[in-house]
């Protein structure tokens, strides 16, 4: 089925201060497919796992016969973890490599996310942004499982699950949403994340009005390396469009420092 006829997508990834990407992008319009992955395990590996994912995904996702869009996620999650396995079997260099993913896909009204690690998914509808992921870190585990003893010295951001992981089959997070005129979805990497504050995200997505989606994605990456961050950024940024005469046209002034800090005015 085809993706919701006014929907439009843009893409940016940025190496900021590390030496190279280790973040991958796939964006595919007509199919209805979205990705983004971060990959880690060296300066090889990274990039090689983030890479066969995008690929692995978005190959079976156009091809799979699966009836639902679950299903097609689902298939496409387990390509990708079952390519990831077999290049760490062939090729001692990257026998470490993991990656997370994020993806979405969209199928008439309706939006499908999956998500393994801690890349996240965010919408931003009526000027109100919602996480719809939930990071598969060791703070989280910690948090689900009360039982359970914290390891010393282990960081909270420490990922429970991710894509080339020694586990048979991906577990990931699945959830669907319906897709509403105005609605723009953000997906991106905790290159983004770990510095760049909802209300900025806010301001940065309402701005998909008098920009693209490429060129809102490029400013959320950018700010994140302006911010401070040290990893890759990468985003994809999604706009199920208005009608145009419904539509407003909006422009904003964020306050980034300063006594007003964190002030958006339209």
């Amino acid at each position: 089925m085809a993706p919701v006829a006014k929907l439009s997508a843009g893409a940016a990834s940025a190496t900021g201060p590390r030496d190279n990407n280790e973040d991958s992008v796939l964006v595919s319009l007509d199919d209805g497919h979205f990705v983004v992955a971060d990959g880690t395990g060296g300066r090889a590996g990274g990039k090689t796992a983030a890479t066969l994912a995008c690929e692995a995904f978005g190959q079976v996702v156009r091809s799979s016969a699966a009836p639902s869009a679950e299903g097609a996620l689902t298939a496409g999650f387990e390509a990708a973890h079952r390519t990831i396995r077999e290049q760490q079997r062939k090729n001692a260099a990257v026998a470490n490599m993991c990656t997370t993913l994020v993806a979405a896909v969209v199928r008439r009204d309706v939006l499908t996310l999956g998500h393994l690690g801690d890349s996240r998914a965010y919408r931003l509808r009526a000027g109100q942004l919602e996480l719809l992921t939930r990071d598969h870190s060791y703070g989280n585990y910690l948090a689900d499982t009360p039982d359970a003893v914290r390891v010393p010295g282990r960081p909270l951001t420490a990922l429970m699950g991710a894509l080339g992981m020694k586990e048979d089959r991906p577990q990931p997070s699945v959830r669907s949403e319906p897709l509403m005129p105005g609605d723009r979805i953000l997906l991106c990497s905790d290159g983004i994340t770990s510095v760049v504050p909802d209300w900025l995200l806010i301001a940065l997505l309402e701005g998909v009005g008098p920009l693209s989606p490429d060129q809102a994605a490029g400013a959320v990456v950018s700010v994140a390396h302006t911010l401070g961050s040290t990893d890759n950024a990468s985003a994809v940024v999604l706009h199920a469009e208005a009608d145009r005469e419904e539509a407003d046209v909006m422009g904003w002034l964020a306050c980034v420092e300063g006594e007003h800090q964190g002030l958006v005015v339209r």
